[in-house]
């Protein structure tokens, strides 16, 4: 999957090249799905990527979150 954003503007592209518009938030990988139900939650995009990172073997690393793009 791929994640663009293009003037504030949202989009992924799966394995098909199927396009898809978001208008709050998107994510991509095998984390996404918990990073977003925390955002739904209210948690701040920084702390939903801590949960995510807590609950998938898969996400990790060194968090970075860009804001304003």
């Amino acid at each position: 999957s791929t994640l663009l954003v293009i003037k504030n503007r949202i989009f992924t592209f799966d394995g098909i090249l199927s396009v898809c518009e978001h208008t709050k938030y998107a994510g991509i990988c095998s984390g996404s799905d918990y990073a977003l139900g925390a955002i739904a939650a209210g948690k701040s995009v920084r702390k939903a990527l801590e949960i995510a990172a807590e609950l998938d073997p898969y996400t990790g690393g060194e968090l970075i979150v860009h804001k304003g793009v």
